[in-house]
């Protein structure tokens, strides 16, 4: 199949957040040719923390970026689910080297904007002219096995695969699948990051 595609339009991933841009390595990683496109002009911080599961952490392993995902990482030792209301711990569980000799690879926490900045540098290693910046999608013309990609800023390209990474508001999904709105389902979570030396002694 790789070498069939080698011969025709490259795979296009609509996206460059943190699942088109692990698509695109594990494609590369592989041979195959890669155009990541992306609406932003730029890659800017998004996000706030980010936990890296044990399933995870084997597959950026296995990419060789191990050693890069453990420098800018963390590992808790334990995990408490609080009651919001009276502080009171629910739920606990060992993490740290519990979890990994459970599971045979680490469980991380970290800051989001630092894993998709790695993810970008490895596409980019792997493939300097993979990222089409400043390309937002808005229609797909053409059959499905020979698409054309059309981008608001006027460019339109070839594919010979279309891998949707555009997140909620996909519009590959509303061009090709279904278009309907998502449901709110009124559940609500906040979050935030803060320096370690803000926290009470027990959280730190």
């Amino acid at each position: 199949m790789s070498e069939l595609l080698e011969e025709e339009a490259p795979i296009a991933v609509i996206g460059a957040g943190l699942g088109g841009l692990s698509v695109a390595i594990g494609l590369l990683q592989k041979g195959f040719r890669v155009r990541v496109y992306e609406q932003a002009d730029v890659f800017g911080e998004v996000g706030a923390g980010i936990s890296i599961s044990p399933n995870a952490s084997k597959i950026f392993a296995a990419w060789g970026l191990g050693e890069q995902l453990a420098a800018i990482s963390c590992t808790p030792l334990t995990g408490t689910i609080l009651n919001g209301v009276t502080g009171e711990a629910l739920q606990t569980q060992a993490l740290g080297d519990a979890l990994e000799q459970l599971f045979g690879s680490p469980y991380y926490q970290l800051l989001r904007p630092q894993l998709h900045a790695m993810l970008v540098d490895e596409v980019r290693r792997l493939d300097a002219d993979a990222f089409r910046l400043g390309h937002r999608l808005v229609d797909i013309s053409g059959p499905d096995d020979a698409p054309v990609l059309e981008f608001a800023n006027g460019a339109s390209a070839a594919a010979s695969l279309v891998i949707a990474a555009d997140g909620a508001r996909s519009v590959v999904r509303a061009r090709r699948f279904v278009d309907e709105p998502a449901r709110f389902t009124r559940h609500i979570a906040y979050r935030g990051v803060l320096p370690t030396e803000n926290l009470p002694a027990r959280y730190r």
